[in-house]
């Protein structure tokens, strides 16, 4: 038998081989984990195409910007923001807001930063970022998650880039379905922050 025959039958008895595998189901047939499905959104809280809808916090300054935008053309620019903790919010929500976050599961956004964020470290040697939520409803009442969103720190540093956050809403008094008004907070803290930065949010919407 020449040489190339012998190649030709070798290659022919690998693809009987392989064709019997999965016959026999001793094979995968999917390389790759399938993604998991996306939560049915079932309301926007705040989107930014109208300015920046009343944001406002003690030290920090809030304007409309394309930067940073997942939906729609603007986004909120969140800049001198020094790491510390602070609440970051409006009371113009409105009742299509409430109810929407009564129903809810969880409260889903966006972060969007330009350029590269440089952390320090906590006393206890980590280095982190994270939000945390709360509203307000009509009747006064302060609901606050107990979970929070954190973002992705390697090696002391957040790439820049655009993230997709998920805060769960399990354990928190909501406010009421009628309620006319919601003032909504995010509380952004960190291990702290090299210096001031601006970050950007947007599409700040719940989930069933």
């Amino acid at each position: 038998m020449s040489k190339l025959n012998k190649i030709a039958s070798a290659d022919l008895l690998l693809t009987i081989a392989v064709i019997a595998a999965f016959a026999l189901d001793l094979c995968p047939t999917t390389a790759y984990a399938k993604p998991a499905p996306k939560a049915a959104h079932s309301g926007v809280i705040f989107d930014f195409e109208n300015g920046t809808q009343g944001w406002s916090s003690k030290g920090i300054s809030f304007s409309q910007a394309a930067a940073g935008a997942t939906s729609g053309k603007h986004s909120l620019k969140v800049a001198n923001y020094n790491g510390a903790f602070a609440w970051i919010g409006s009371d113009k929500a409105g009742g299509s807001a409430a109810r929407a976050l009564h129903d809810a599961s969880a409260v889903y956004f966006d972060v969007t930063f330009t350029s590269n964020v440089t952390m320090k470290k906590d006393k206890g040697g980590s280095q982190w970022f994270s939000f945390i939520v709360a509203a307000i409803g009509s009747d006064g009442k302060w609901n606050q998650a107990k979970g929070a969103a954190a973002l992705p720190v390697t090696n002391g540093v957040i790439k820049a880039g655009t993230y997709p956050l998920q805060i769960p809403l399990t354990g928190m008094p909501r406010p009421a379905s009628s309620s006319a008004t919601l003032t909504f907070n995010l509380g952004p803290n960190s291990s702290g922050l090299a210096k001031p930065i601006t970050f950007y949010i947007d599409s700040i919407r719940t989930a069933k």
